[in-house]
């Protein structure tokens, strides 16, 4: 060992790697999966998702927002005014701008797009938006936090 370098004063090992997703740094294991094979982070873990998102999935969070729009809103954002769409999710009525769980699939093509809206905290309330489609989610989690305004987060929990 280099005179310039002392023995660390830990005991300990921690597993763990750098965040492709985040870029934060460090990042143990227990907070990270490994995308599935064609999903390249260049050998690198990424964020665990703690939403139940599949490995390959595209995920961002948001957090502390305010009132959301209405579900029909993002899906008009998403395809357009005359798309025929699946949705699923919490709100009580078309309307309704308290919903934290959303489920939207345009039926044309369900394997690719399709969008989930899932809270991962309740205090304070973080939704995890992902997608299979990167840039489906990036568009979702955007018109999100424009209407509804909170922080997005790469990165769920904070490390």
């Amino acid at each position: 060992m280099p005179a310039a370098l002392r023995e660390s004063p830990l005991s300990q090992f921690v597993d763990g790697r750098y965040c492709a997703s985040c870029g934060i740094g460090f990042v143990p294991a227990s907070l990270q999966w490994v995308p599935a094979p064609g999903n390249s982070t260049q050998g690198r873990a990424a964020c665990l998702r703690p939403d139940g998102a599949q490995a390959g999935d595209h995920a961002g969070y948001l957090r502390n927002p305010g009132p959301r729009p209405a579900f029909s809103r993002l899906a008009e954002h998403l395809w357009g005014a005359d798309a025929d769409i699946d949705s699923d999710g919490d709100s009580t009525h078309p309307e309704d701008a308290g919903w934290t769980g959303l489920t939207l699939i345009l039926r044309a093509s369900p394997d690719r797009q399709r969008v989930d809206v899932v809270p991962v905290s309740q205090d304070p309330l973080v939704l995890a938006i992902r997608s299979a489609d990167a840039s489906l989610a990036a568009r979702a989690l955007g018109h999100l936090q424009e209407h509804a305004g909170g922080t997005i987060e790469r990165c769920w929990p904070l490390a």
